[in-house]
C-alpha cells in the first residue's frame, strides 16, 4: 500500500522522487481490497500479455494462411493453364489422326486402284503373252508353209526347165 501525501494541508513534507529501495517502514498494514487490485492488475498484465501473444500468433498464421492461399489458388490457375493447353494438344492431335486417317484411306483407295490396274496390265500382258505365242505358231506354220512352197517352186522350177529342155530339144 502506498503512502498519501496530502500537499495542500501539509506542503511541508518530503517526498523522495526516486524509487525507493526497500520499504522504509518497519510496519505497515495491508489492505485486502488494495491487495485485491494489486493481484488483479498483475492477473490482468498477464492476461493481456496473453491475448496480445494469442493475437501476434493469430496474426502470422493468418498471414500464412493468406500465403498457403494465395499458392493454392497459384496452382488452381497453374492447373487450369495447363488443363486448357491439354486440351488444346488434345483437339490438334484428334485432328491430326482425323487427317492421317483420312490420308490412309485415299492411299488405301489409290493403292486398290493401283492393285486392280495392275491386275488388268497383267491380264493384258497374258493375252499379248498368248496372242504372241499364236502370232509365233503363225509364223512357224506359215514359214512351214513357205518352205514348202518354196520346195514345190523348185519342183516346179525343175519341172519347167525339163520342160523346155525337152521342147528346146524337139
Amino acid at each position: 500500500m502506498g503512502l498519501f501525501i496530502n500537499k495542500k494541508q501539509h506542503p511541508e513534507v518530503y517526498k523522495n522522487k526516486g524509487a525507493l529501495i526497500e520499504p522504509n517502514q518497519v510496519e505497515y498494514c495491508i489492505n485486502a481490497f488494495t491487495e485485491f487490485v494489486k493481484d488483479q492488475k498483475a492477473s490482468n498484465k498477464n492476461i493481456k500479455k496473453a491475448i496480445e501473444d494469442i493475437n501476434k500468433n493469430q496474426d502470422k498464421y493468418q498471414l500464412q494462411q493468406n500465403r498457403q492461399w494465395r499458392e493454392l489458388e497459384h496452382r488452381v490457375l497453374e492447373l487450369k493453364r495447363l488443363h486448357q493447353q491439354h486440351e488444346k494438344v488434345e483437339k490438334q492431335f484428334v485432328s491430326w489422326l482425323q487427317r492421317l486417317e483420312n490420308k490412309q484411306d485415299g492411299l488405301q483407295e489409290m493403292i486398290q486402284v493401283d492393285q486392280q490396274q495392275n491386275k488388268e496390265v497383267l491380264t493384258q500382258l497374258q493375252n499379248l503373252s498368248t496372242s504372241q505365242r499364236e502370232l509365233f505358231n503363225q509364223l512357224s506354220r506359215l514359214d512351214e508353209a513357205k518352205m514348202l512352197i518354196n520346195q514345190q517352186l523348185e519342183l516346179i522350177t525343175s519341172f519347167r526347165n525339163e520342160v523346155i529342155d525337152q521342147y528346146a530339144a524337139c
